[in-house]
């Protein structure tokens, strides 16, 4: 029978040369353009709206971020959720994620939480009406 070493903290940390990720800026828009500027920026959406949630930000090599979608009664949209990690250094780089539900978003107060390398850095909300 086998029995557990015991329980050991540990760190992960970013290769020598990666820069600090840091978000610089986010909003929600009803859209964004090809090269990742919001169009139409609000907090504010209809019930059959996609909505987009747009960064800019300075990234490390081998950082990720992770968008998490929940709804105004605590629950996660687990087909909205995404993660992106970052191959290089990327310094004002932009990032977006979006979400839409089937059968529409229902009327109140949603949020979108987002993680960068384990911290969650911001969780902002809109609203659907």
């Amino acid at each position: 029978m086998t029995k557990p070493a015991g329980e050991f903290n540990y760190n992960v940390v970013p290769p020598v040369d990666a820069l600090k990720t840091v978000v610089k800026k986010t909003e929600f828009a009803k859209g964004v353009t090809a090269i990742m500027d919001p169009i139409e920026p609000t907090t504010v959406f209809a019930t059959y709206d996609i909505v987009f949630f747009i960064g800019n930000s300075d990234f490390g090599r081998f950082s990720w971020l992770q968008a998490e979608w929940v709804t105004d009664d605590n629950e996660l949209i687990q087909d909205c959720s995404k993660l992106i990690v970052v191959d290089e250094n990327l310094t004002s780089d932009r990032f977006y994620f979006s979400c839409s539900v089937d059968g529409g978003w229902t009327t109140g107060t949603h949020t979108l939480r987002l993680t960068v390398d384990d911290v969650v850095v911001t969780e902002e909300t809109f609203t659907v009406e």
